[in-house]
This record gives C-alpha cells, structure tokens and sequence, in this order.
C-alpha cells in the first residue's frame, strides 16, 4: 500500500470580516465571521482539501464520513466542493464510535459500494468503527488481497488500492479553517531539505532531542524518511488532513523523552495538553517507566491494552518521529499538533495478539533536536 500519511499555494485563505459574531458548534461558541462571510471562508478551505490535496475529478464518487454537529457542518462544505469537481459525494453520519465501538452498517455499506475517494470527518477522540466480519474466530483478519490481509473493508479497499483517503480525527470548524488551506507547495519544499539532510546520512542518521530537562537519541531507520504532505492523487494513497510533516521510522530508543504537547490516550479524559511535562524512559527502544503528575492516563492506556501480555509495558515501543511543517498554534487537536512547524512528535506502539495500538503524542512548543549534527529545531523555530 502506497501510504502518504498518518494539505499547494491556492490564494484561498480564511476570510475576516470586520465584525465577528458569535456562533455555537457542538459542545461550545467561537468566535466566527458573520455568516456569508463565514460560509466563503469554510467553503474556500473546502475546495483547497478537494482541489490540491485530494485532486477529485469528475465523475468520481467521493464518500464522506462524519458525527453530528461540527464535523458535520464541515463535511457538507466538503461535499458540495466535491461536486463543484464534477464528483458524485455522499455525506454518511454515524454517531461517534470510541475505541473498538463497531462501525454503524450503513457506514460499512457505504464504503463497500467502492467510493473512489472517501474522507472521514470525525470529532474528538472518534474513530471510524470496527468492522464485525473483519475478523475470525482465530482473531485474523477475513479480507485477503494481494498486497496483504485486513481486518477491516476500508482497510482492505485502501490496502488493495482501489481508494484514496484522508482523515481527520478531533477536528472542528475553527481548527479546519486554520489548517485546510495552508500552502503546500512551500510545505513540500521544507519537508524535502529535512529528508534529503537525512537520506544524506544513510546509516548514521542520528537524532538527539533536548526538551524539559529530558534527553533522548535513536537512529533513523535508513530509507524510511518521508514527506507527508500530499497530494493523494492515486488509489492506494491516504492521509491526514492537515498533510504537512517529515515522518520517520525509529531504532535504538534510549533515554528519556519529555511529552509537553498533546498526548493521545484510550482513557475518559481523552486527548490532552499536561499542565507539566509527562516523562517516558527508554531502554533499547522499550518504555522502562513513565512518569509525571499527568502521566495516569497514558500509563493506565498502555497497561490496560491487551493485559495477556507479560508486564504492564511488554511490546511496547516508540516508532516514529515527525517534524511538523505547518505554520499553527499549538492546540489539543492532535493531527494539527503534530504538524506544527517549530514541534515534533512520536508515536508510542504496543501490539499482540494482532491486536495493536498508536497512540501519537507532541514534544511541545520548543525542542531542540539535532539530526546528525545539523540543529534542526530550536527555541519553537525550524532551522531548514
């Protein structure tokens, strides 16, 4: 599966109008311009994610799964840009599904009619929904193609490339309209300077990270630098909206890295920003302790994800790292978090059983980190 993951310049930006209004979304009110204003602005963003990011053409059938409320409103925008394309869209709205909550049958249904693009629009700390046939009673997966075995229809469609995708999990109108219409053309061209620095390297692409107090190095695992910023224009292709980071795949962990921005947890509280740094040792790329006033959520997390395994953190790992590309304040809206340009994050792991779990968690405003011996990040600025 060809994965762009985990949005060129277009001259669409958000609208201000002179007198903003308050407007209520979901759970809370935000500060908005008035309404035709506010429409333009939403649906210029639109356009951008179905223009530069997605290409849609016409004729395509463009699926698009939401909640009620925000995401909602988001996806109808998203819709009709799409059929301004040409494209056929269809708006499927389910309630949120929480972790390995099932998915609603007609969003199944949905995505096995073979939608050409399908985009998933969801709030805080939702996810698409488990699929009740992807599994045997043996626990492995029921969908078998040529490129590999799933155990979910979107999983097998993407995997088998006969769709294109992006997702954006947590989001809501004010995130979307700081984050979808972004330059990425100049994204691009950042990202490649960091991935060219590493590929330079080759084996000895070391990093190190400096933040809180807290010191960490690990290899980059060589050919696994990636640009993720669109576009996902083939079948096979999916990722994040926003799209705008360098990602890697990560070996020899050891130290202890320092979580001062968003951290992604299975727990009630959700996704969060500790009020004080949450401190994670590494040992050969194992997590030894965690640790942190804050630190209850994401160690209850980690010790509560398939139990049958030998100690609290057996098979438990850091994966990746990520430098973000995107211009944007830091928030609790993970998916933008990781993209803020002068920030990183990782991604702690745990799998078994073909049970596994991703959980990405920010650095913070301002860490340092070396790769090699270029300093890359510094003081919330990107130095290439």
């Amino acid at each position: 599966m060809r994965e762009v993951r985990r949005l060129p310049g277009t001259g669409l930006s958000p609208i201000v109008a002179p007198a903003p209004a308050r407007r209520s979304f979901g759970r809370e009110a935000v500060e908005v311009p008035q309404v035709d204003e506010f429409m333009a602005s939403l649906q210029g963003c639109a356009s951008v994610v179905m223009r530069k990011l997605m290409i849609v053409k016409p004729g395509e059938k463009v699926l698009i799964i939401t909640n009620p409320g925000e995401t909602e409103e988001i996806s109808r925008a998203l819709a009709n840009a799409a059929r301004k394309c040409g494209a056929i869209a269809n708006v499927v709205v389910e309630e949120p599904k929480r972790h390995k909550a099932f998915a609603d049958p007609k969003v199944l249904k949905a995505i096995a009619a073979g939608p050409d693009v399908v985009l998933m629009i969801l709030e805080k700390d939702a996810f698409l929904g488990k699929d009740p046939k992807g599994k045997d009673e043996s626990g492995h997966g029921t969908y078998i193609g040529k490129n590999g075995t799933y155990d979910h229809i979107f999983a097998y469609l993407l995997g088998e490339e006969k769709l294109r995708a992006a997702w954006a999990n947590s989001i809501n109108i004010e995130n979307f309209l700081v984050v979808a219409g972004v330059d990425y053309e100049e994204i691009r061209r950042r990202g490649e300077k960091i991935k060219a620095l590493i590929d330079g390297l080759g084996d000895n692409a070391t990093v190190r990270i400096r933040n809180c107090g807290a010191e960490l190095t690990f290899r980059i695992k060589p050919g696994s630098a990636r640009v993720e910023a669109g576009p996902y224009d083939k079948p096979g292709m999916g990722g994040n909206i926003p799209a705008g980071e360098v990602e890697t795949n990560v070996l020899e962990v050891n130290g202890k890295l320092a979580l001062a921005g968003p951290v992604e947890t299975r727990s009630e509280r959700g996704t969060f920003i500790p009020k004080e740094p949450i401190f994670v040792r590494f040992e050969n790329n194992r997590i030894g302790s965690i640790t942190g006033p804050e630190s209850g959520d994401l160690r209850w997390t980690l010790e509560h994800f398939r139990t049958d395994l030998v100690g609290p953190y057996a098979e438990t790992f850091m994966l990746e790292f990520g430098i973000g590309l995107i211009p944007l304040k830091m928030s609790e809206f993970i998916v933008a978090a990781e993209k803020k340009r002068g920030s990183a994050y990782v991604s702690l792991n745990k799998k078994g059983n073909g049970e596994k779990l991703h959980l990405d968690c920010s650095l913070g405003e301002s860490p340092e980190v070396l790769i090699g011996e270029t300093l890359v990040l510094q003081g919330g600025k990107l130095l290439i």
